[in-house]
């Protein structure tokens, strides 16, 4: 089971750093990979900023989030027309789906690539591979989502996939590639599924 993408206080003001001004994307990414709130769990979450955190048994012992989601709540709230629910698209509320479909297209359009590194290294780090192997692996993975522009890997079609590797083992050498490949392999066998 793939560990959840979670950043620490500091980590994760730096990662929804100054150039996300949109407050409803800051609180987004805020829950998400802070509190460890899930799509299922945004998309019922009251409007109200004091409902919310009722809503999270999270804030319970942490006063210091419970507060930074409550400004952020303020400043999402006071900028938005939503009836009933702290996310809602086109007055009604996100589906889980497109819930999902939301953060990712928050992770790519901000290049969030701190996100794909912490997937990837939560994943390796329960496997068998060396340290210098992981290291290695990581490194080609963020090559590869760097040149798909930090899309959702899930979404990469086959044919993609390809392409990129065609153009990548241009001038370099087989182990380069191999190392690629084994990198890519290993994102969509163990992370992805």
């Amino acid at each position: 089971m793939a560990l959840p993408i979670l950043f620490d206080y500091a980590e994760i003001l730096e990662v929804i750093g100054p150039e996300i001004t949109n407050p409803g994307h800051r609180l987004c990414l805020w829950l998400i990979f802070h509190l460890g709130l899930r799509a299922n769990d945004l998309i019922d979450l009251p409007k109200d900023p004091e409902l919310c955190l009722q809503k999270c048994p999270q804030f319970s012992e942490n006063t210091r989030a419970a507060l930074q989601t409550l400004l952020m709540s303020e400043r999402h709230k006071a900028l938005t027309n939503n009836v009933q629910l702290l996310f809602e698209t086109n007055g009604r509320p996100f589906s889980v789906l497109e819930m999902r479909n939301f953060i990712w297209r928050l992770v790519s359009k901000y290049s969030l690539e701190a996100i794909f590194r912490k997937q990837f290294c939560n994943m390796a780090a329960q496997t068998e591979l060396e340290k210098t192997t992981r290291e290695q692996y990581e490194s080609h993975f963020i090559t590869f989502i760097r040149a798909m522009r930090y899309r959702n890997p899930a979404s990469i079609e086959t044919t993609q996939i390809r392409g990129f590797l065609h153009y990548y083992g241009k001038e370099r050498s087989a182990e380069t590639q191999n190392a690629m490949i084994n990198a890519l392999r290993f994102y969509y066998r163990y992370c992805l599924k």
